[in-house]
């Protein structure tokens, strides 16, 4: 992994799965970035880096591996991660159809306007927003549209530009307000260190077996408490988690060895045959792992 380094963020990019735009280029202050992704497919986490301005994302579906200041963080609907100026993170992981949303936010210096806010105003939001010291927040699901309420602001037509800039900045106000009166996502802490000696357990070793009856043992959970607390941590059952884990074991494979023999793989990751393998890759990531093994070569 290269260390982090200060990432500079190019808006207006338009793509089947990727929408990213410049608020500030329709009068917005202080909101550089807007954007949403939908992973079709699972894909491989970005480099380390981190920003000047804040960065809040928004689990819209699906679950989403976020790395930041040393900790591993699971992104799930209805959770809120907030990264602040300077903090050193990246997305890790995604599963395949997760949906994200986040909004990059320039805090006001002292005497500058914030979202058509007074200066005083300004300088109270700002203080407000760098007290999240916390991570991971939950906002309550009447506000998680407004995030998606923004893009539609942005997109309103021009012949509308100055009503589109009131409901921005006023939707964006009542985001922001959302995630200053949220609380930190708690977790029970036994439970989720069983959980999460489990999780690292199979990305470590995907290629052994995982049977309910020993995951019950080892937690002292239900099998119906195991598979919600799987399903809360990685946005999957257990089943389905090792699943991806064995598809990432093999992504990586195959990047440091092109010659490795796609039957071989598939039997030593546990898979039935090379045929099921090779659907479940195809199904991961868009490609079958000949293909994904010709572009990595």
């Amino acid at each position: 992994m290269k260390a982090d380094v200060p990432y500079t963020w190019s808006p207006c990019v338009k793509t089947r799965d990727r929408l990213v735009v410049n608020p500030e280029e329709i009068g917005v202050e202080g909101i550089p970035v807007l954007g949403v992704n939908r992973a079709r497919n699972m894909s491989a986490g970005a480099e380390l880096h981190r920003h000047t301005a804040m960065e809040i994302t928004v689990c819209e579906h699906g679950a989403v591996k976020f790395d930041a200041d040393g900790r591993a963080w699971t992104l799930l609907p209805g959770t809120v991660f907030v990264t602040q100026p300077g903090s050193v993170h990246r997305l890790r992981s995604n599963v395949r159809g997760s949906v994200l949303r986040w909004i990059f936010v320039t805090l006001p210096k002292k005497g500058e306007s914030f979202l058509g806010l007074s200066k005083d105003d300004s300088a109270i939001m700002a203080a407000r927003l760098m007290s999240l010291t916390e991570k991971l927040y939950r906002i309550p699901a009447s506000d998680l549209h407004l995030m998606n309420e923004l893009m539609k602001d942005y997109e309103r037509p021009a012949a509308a530009s100055d009503m589109r800039l009131v409901r921005f900045r006023a939707d964006a106000l009542k985001f922001l307000l959302a995630v200053i009166d949220a609380l930190p996502v708690q977790s029970d802490v036994p439970a989720a260190s069983r959980i999460y000696s489990i999780i690292t357990q199979m990305r470590r070793e995907p290629e052994k077996e995982y049977p309910v009856e020993k995951l019950i043992a080892e937690t002292q959970m239900s099998e119906t408490s195991l598979a919600s607390a799987f399903k809360r941590d990685t946005g999957q059952t257990p089943h389905e988690f090792l699943v991806t884990c064995r598809i990432r074991k093999a992504m990586d494979i195959l990047s440091k060895d092109p010659s490795a023999r796609i039957t071989d793989l598939a039997a030593e990751l546990g898979f039935a045959s090379s045929q099921h393998f090779a659907a479940r890759f195809r199904r991961e990531t868009g490609k079958t792992p000949s293909e994904y093994r010709g572009q990595r070569g």
